[in-house]
């Protein structure tokens, strides 16, 4: 994504007008309240058409993030993980956390250090999760920092 849209994209998350949002992604202003408003740009920021994620991972973030009964095993590879932002992460905690359906998910990649454990189980920790029962973590790459943010996970889960 080029950077000034990418300004515009944060920008718009800021202040969440109508009119920021129209600039960041080409459409009318959008009438959706400020905390919807905020939810789709961070979507469309992390997973939208215009990212690396959308054309390897977007169908099935879809799926997650809409419920969808079908999906109940979910695998990230780093080829799918290598261009996650930290938006991203955090994003991907909080549909896991907010599906009914999604019983495994298997994360093989080394992208998962310090930082991205924290963003990702920030959702998860303090929402939990609904129907999550196993959780396979290989080849991560994570130390203390990731293994308390884990742990807080733990806490709330049904693992």
């Amino acid at each position: 994504m080029e950077d000034r849209a990418r300004e515009a994209m944060l920008e718009a998350i800021r202040n969440c007008s109508g009119e920021e949002y129209r600039s960041a992604f080409g459409r009318r202003p959008t009438t959706h309240p400020p905390r919807i408003c905020r939810e789709l740009i961070e979507y469309h920021a992390a997973f939208g058409m215009h990212t690396t994620a959308f054309g390897k991972f977007g169908k099935l973030i879809d799926r997650l993030k809409n419920n969808d009964p079908n999906l109940t095993d979910l695998m990230i590879n780093c080829f799918v993980a290598n261009n996650f932002s930290d938006v991203a992460w955090k994003l991907l905690g909080r549909y896991i956390a907010n599906n009914y359906y999604l019983k495994s998910i298997t994360f093989r990649t080394h992208l998962l250090n310090d930082s991205t454990m924290s963003s990702l189980f920030e959702e998860l920790s303090s929402r939990g999760s609904r129907s999550l029962k196993m959780m396979v973590l290989t080849k991560a790459d994570f130390g203390i920092e990731g293994t308390k943010s884990f742990a807080a996970f733990l806490k709330n889960s049904h693992l």
